[in-house]
Order: C-alpha cells, then sequence, then structure tokens
C-alpha cells in the first residue's frame, strides 16, 4: 500500500461505525399530524408518500442543495486529499510560476546568445579580415626583404665603385694639378705692381728683371700679361702679371736674384711710391697658393724657420741644421709640429 492509502486505511469495525446517511429525510416527503415523518398512523410512509421520494444508496458524500435545488455530490476532505489538493495546487502554481520565470529567462537568454552570435561573426569578419591583411603584409615585408637584399648587394658594389671612382678622382686630380703646375714651371709671377692703362707688361717686368740683377730681352719671353678680375680702386693693388720665359734656366735665374734682393720697391723702378713693395714669386696653381699659406701659418705655429718654394714644390725646415721636409698636400701638414 501507498503511504496516503496507509494514512487513510480503517478497519472494517470502524468503518461500521461510522453514521450513515441516506436520502429519506426530504423536504418533499409528508409530515404526520404529531410532526415527525410518516403518513399513517402507525407511522409508516403511504406508497404515494414513498413514492414522492427517491431513495439512493448509502455513500461517503452528502448532498448539497444550491440554490436552484440541484444537488452536487461532494467528497469528504481527509488529510490525505487535502495534502493532495495542497500538493497539486502548488506543484501547478510552481509549474505556472517557474514556466514564466523561465521563459522570461529563457527569452533573455536567447536575446544574449543572439547577441554573442552577432558578436562572434563580427569577430570572425574582423579575424579573417586581419588574417588576410597580415598574410598581404608578410608578402609585402618578403618583397621588401627581397628588394632590400638586392638594394645592400647593389649599394655595396656602389660603395665600391664609388671608392675606386673617389680614388682614382682624387688620383686624376693630383695628376691634373701635376700637369698645371708643370705648365707652370717656366712662369715668374710679379705681385704688387701698379696697374697703369698705358702699361706694357712686356717692358714692366724687363724693368724689374734689369733692377735684381738679371739682363734679358722680350725676346727671351714668350709672354706677358696681367692675370685675375681686375681689383676694386679700394684694394690698392694690380693684379699680378705672369711673364713665360722660354728658358727654364733663366727663370730659376731670375728667383733665384730676387731672393737675394729680398725686397723691391716700385718707386725704384719707377713704377709706383715707395710704400709698394714688388713680389718675385713662382708661378703656383690655386691649390697650391692655398697649400702654401695655410703651411707658413702651421710653421709659424710649430716654429719652422724656413718656407720656400723651388721648382714649384714647397718646402720646410726648422732649423739651419735640420733636413727639409716636403709638403704635397694637406695631409703632409702634419709633418710640421
Amino acid at each position: 500500500m501507498s503511504q496516503d492509502a496507509k494514512r487513510t486505511w480503517k478497519c472494517p469495525e470502524c468503518v461500521s461505525r461510522l453514521p450513515k446517511s441516506d436520502n429519506t429525510n426530504t423536504p418533499l416527503r409528508a409530515l404526520s399530524s404529531s410532526g415527525t415523518a410518516g403518513g399513517g398512523a402507525d407511522g409508516s410512509d403511504t406508497d404515494d408518500q414513498i413514492s414522492n421520494v427517491t431513495l439512493r444508496n448509502k455513500s461517503k458524500t452528502s448532498g448539497i442543495q444550491t440554490s436552484d435545488g440541484d444537488l452536487h455530490a461532494q467528497k469528504y476532505v481527509t488529510e490525505a486529499t487535502l495534502r493532495a489538493v495542497i500538493r497539486q495546487e502548488l506543484a501547478s502554481t510552481l509549474k505556472a510560476s517557474i514556466s514564466e520565470h523561465l521563459a522570461d529567462e529563457i527569452s533573455g537568454v536567447k536575446l544574449q546568445l543572439i547577441e554573442f552570435q552577432n558578436s562572434l561573426t563580427f569577430f570572425n569578419k574582423t579575424f579573417e579580415d586581419l588574417r588576410k591583411e597580415n598574410s598581404d603584409l608578410r608578402k609585402a615585408q618578403s618583397n621588401i626583404l627581397t628588394e632590400l637584399k638586392v638594394v645592400k648587394s647593389e649599394n655595396s658594389s656602389l660603395k665600391k665603385d664609388l671608392a675606386s671612382c673617389t680614388s682614382r678622382i682624387k688620383h686624376l686630380e693630383e695628376e691634373c694639378s701635376r700637369q698645371q703646375q708643370w705648365t707652370r714651371l717656366q712662369n715668374i709671377e710679379l705681385v704688387g705692381i701698379p696697374e697703369n692703362k698705358l702699361e706694357n707688361t712686356t717692358d714692366v717686368a724687363t724693368k724689374i728683371f734689369k733692377h735684381i740683377g738679371v739682363n734679358i730681352t722680350p725676346d727671351d719671353m714668350e709672354f706677358a700679361h696681367r692675370v685675375q678680375p681686375r681689383r676694386p680702386a679700394s684694394a690698392g693693388r694690380g693684379r699680378a702679371i705672369i711673364v713665360r720665359l722660354k728658358q727654364r734656366a733663366i727663370k730659376d735665374q731670375i728667383i733665384a736674384a730676387a731672393r737675394k734682393r729680398r725686397t723691391i720697391v716700385a718707386k725704384d723702378v719707377e713704377l709706383g711710391k715707395d710704400t709698394d713693395l714688388i713680389y718675385v714669386n713662382e708661378h703656383l696653381t690655386r691649390e697650391n697658393k692655398g697649400l702654401l699659406a695655410a703651411c707658413k701659418l702651421k710653421a709659424k705655429e710649430s716654429g719652422f724657420k724656413y718656407i720656400w718654394t723651388k721648382n714649384c714644390r714647397i718646402f720646410a725646415r726648422r732649423s739651419d741644421s735640420t733636413p727639409p721636409i716636403v709638403i704635397s698636400s694637406t695631409a703632409d701638414l702634419e709633418k710640421i709640429a
């Protein structure tokens, strides 16, 4: 037996003691003169009276009459029945409440799942785009690295070529400077002679050479003319005169005589004032002139006693007892220390 059946079970003896009920006591039954039910003198019902009553079998239900006279059967309410009803109502209520709550929760979860799915779709698309972009970048990087290797190789080759060209250009410049200086080996530069529009540069050079003790004729000179752009009047000095001699020996003779004479005043040769000094030099190129000036400055700082040129080459000597030093480039200035 189930627990509910066990709780409601009663033995036959107890059941027999329960009150019995029927439907003989009905409003439709005729009353006797004494006020008790029954139609005859002996208190028994007549056939007509009994025919008006519907007799029912005894049961555990009692009739409940409604306002319209209908009878509805109703069970006796027991503890088990009450518990079952309460349990059923609670189950129904909980089921409805849980169903409603779950429906709301499921609806919210569905919305969240939809949003999550949309977000996931967006992230997947973004990831695919990024992966494609990354792949393109990798390809571009690979191409760039390949091109970079080629450029590095070309750059290395160009550096070698540039170094070779630089060395060759430097060599050519030195060679060109030597050639230019060689072509000036028979030239003499006269500096500090005032200019005159009516002057004859050949006669001027002849007069200066004669003054220092070298007698030459115009036939010994190939040309004599002034060089460099005309100086402004404020400069106070005329342009240099370049004299090219036909023989190198005559040129060396003039340079030696001028160094012995040391100072030549323009007034002594009737070419200017007594304040105008004339210098007789070898005709150096622009580069060698700059190197000579730097050499003189360095020698003055280092205490060198002599700086001079011979055959358009620059020499330096610290004292009378030291050997001369040849200065051919700016790198050689380190020798003067």
